[in-house]
């Protein structure tokens, strides 16, 4: 037989396809090898991941309390709940588990049917938070592959109250927001493990302790320094507040200045943590805690920190006086007193009693020697941050705090204009935790205390208390003290703080009415935002308040009107709260 012409043809293409077989095979070996060699370890601790979910023991999470007076008082305890789960692998009839799961613990059958049907994994999350009554009930049915794992959700006897302090707890286990996040470590404690014995639906047997590979450890509970009642009162005063003021929010925050312990924190409009899930998008940033989570420029409240730097460094004294034109420039910019007020001279008394803006500039000058410079550029600067703390995190028990901006004295164009402003309070962010710890150091004795929330912690049965903690003593000489005391507790009598006053006790603070920049830095009067700073009420002052109101869209000058009225309620219940005698 003669050979075809087609014959080397067919011959070169089966040799192509062998070659191309053979590289396809090598590919598929060489994949496989590096699947089931090199990235073994990787894939087997995937796998353990998914398997040890069915198995989990889960911990206890530590509860909260708060104070009330001398007692605890739970705050955050635990009731039991269940998470329904499911092995695929096990799940004969599809339809029918999903349509008893859904009758017993509601939900859609088609997502159901969706997570049953997928054979690919061996454990799968159908429900949860189910009830011990609802768990029951499906444990009757014995649904083959369908399994119960007990566990814990948060209540909360109190309510609302200490809300944005708290945070909660998400599905997953873990805490958001507030303390439930920052101590998410040392509440949520360690899961324990069984040992991977199921019966023939594929649901764990726990028969025992010598099922149990790894016990759970149960988090840490916690006392915090909250005080129940003032906590209840400063939530009431401030909503009354910013509704009186028609405010669009407002935040209060009560401190020990002798400690830095801090007896209440609120901000309004606040949630109720059990339905945290009913909040909708747009309203999460009732979640935040704003007395920590959110600097502002404070404004007015600000000169009490300029003019103690002015009088620690003997710069100035508060009978010093100074011709008030109602202006001063600085490097060609005009600064201007609020309502345009000028032309007398004035004591460095009045510059606080009075918020006036030339006068805190005044003090920045005498810093300089006469002028502002590079000497009272850095003086402020340390004042404010290595003294103060401001433009800092304080470390307080809370997540996600905010530093807040001051800027350094020689970061460019514009330094002498940009801290001219900064004595009272423009171009410059800080929190209300770190002004409320800072003005303590002003009135206890010239100690900065580190602000904090923990009182104490319990592990393992074993209680570790917390301890005030001195940062930074001595930080201004009794002299510097006693001078900004006088000039506060005028504010009270002459100046914006008079409706905060109380005959027959020693009460002294600062108002703020900060003018809000807008998209272009540009300062407006048709927004502003209220503050107040104080000290009551006797001889040694037993109580630091901060208050603070959003928008508020009545008469007058914000810290005056809007906020002082609610830093009032929260002093005058104090005094009660405290049994303060009158001292005068």
């Amino acid at each position: 037989m003669v050979p075809s012409s087609q014959t080397p043809t067919i011959y070169w293409r089966s040799r192509i396809l062998y070659v191309v077989l053979a590289l396809f095979g090598a590919i598929f070996f060489l994949r496989l090898g590096y699947i089931q060699i090199l990235q073994n370890k990787h894939y087997q601790v995937i796998a353990q991941e998914e398997h040890e979910k069915k198995f989990a023991v889960p911990s206890e999470r530590g509860e909260i309390y708060l104070k009330d007076g001398d007692k605890q008082v739970p705050l955050v305890l635990n009731e039991t709940v269940f998470t329904v789960f499911a092995d695929p692998r096990f799940i004969e009839n599809v339809d029918s588990t999903a349509a008893s799961i859904a009758e017993v613990i509601g939900g859609n059958i088609s997502d159901y049917k969706a997570k049953l049907s997928d054979k690919d994994t061996a454990y799968t999350v159908l429900g949860r938070r189910i009830s011990r009554e609802k768990a029951l009930i499906l444990e009757e049915k014995q649904l083959k592959g369908v399994g119960l794992q007990e566990g814990s959700q948060r209540v909360y006897p109190e309510g609302n109250l200490a809300n944005q302090i708290l945070g909660f707890v998400n599905d997953e286990g873990n805490g958001q927001y507030g303390i439930e996040e920052y101590l998410n470590t040392e509440l949520k404690g360690k899961d324990g493990l069984l040992k991977a014995i199921t019966d023939v639906r594929g649901v764990p047997l726990p028969t025992g302790e010598d099922n149990i590979v790894r016990p759970p450890e149960k988090g840490a509970d916690i006392i915090l320094t909250i005080d129940r009642n003032i906590q209840r009162a400063v939530q009431d005063a401030l909503k009354k507040g910013v509704e009186n003021s028609k405010g669009d929010s407002g935040s209060a925050i009560v401190m020990d200045p002798n400690t830095g312990a801090i007896k209440a924190m609120a901000n309004y409009p606040d949630y109720e943590p059990a339905k945290y899930g009913d909040v909708p998008q747009d309203k999460y940033s009732v979640f935040q805690n704003a007395t920590v989570n959110e600097s502002y420029e404070a404004g007015s409240v600000v000169k009490v920190f300029t003019m103690a730097s002015g009088l620690n460094e003997r710069a100035v004294t508060k009978d010093m006086t100074y011709y008030d034109s109602g202006s001063v420039e600085v490097d060609g910019w005009k600064i201007e007193n609020a309502g345009g007020s000028g032309g007398k001279t004035r004591t460095m008394l009045d510059v606080i009693s009075h918020s006036v803006n030339t006068g805190v500039v005044f003090v920045l000058k005498q810093l300089g020697g006469g002028e502002i410079n590079e000497k009272s550029r850095n003086i402020l600067y340390d004042y404010f941050t290595r003294k103060f703390g401001l433009g800092s995190n304080t470390g307080i028990e809370q997540a996600d705090e905010d530093p807040g901006v001051i800027n350094g004295p020689n970061t460019g164009e514009g330094d002498n204009i940009r801290y001219a402003n900064m004595t009272f309070g423009q171009g410059m962010r800080t929190t209300m935790v770190q002004m409320a710890a800072a003005f303590s150091s002003l009135i206890n004795g010239g100690t900065y205390y580190k602000p904090y929330l923990v009182e104490s912690k319990t592990i393992n049965d074993k209680t570790n208390y917390i301890e005030p903690q001195s940062l930074r003593p001595d930080l201004i000489s009794a002299d510097a003290q006693n001078q900004l005391k006088d000039m506060m507790r005028e504010v009270m009598v002459v100046g914006g703080g008079y409706k905060a006053r109380r005959a027959g006790y020693i009460l002294g603070g600062k108002t703020g009415t900060a003018q809000i920049p807008d998209e272009n830095g540009q300062y407006t009067k048709k927004e502003e935002i209220g503050s107040f700073i104080g000290y009551g009420a006797g001889k040694t002052p037993q109580y630091v308040i901060m208050t603070r109101v959003n928008k508020p869209k009545i008469a007058g000058y914000a810290g005056t009107e809007a906020a002082s009225p609610i830093f009032a309620d929260i002093s005058d219940y104090l005094i009660g709260y405290y049994k303060i005698a009158p001292v005068e």
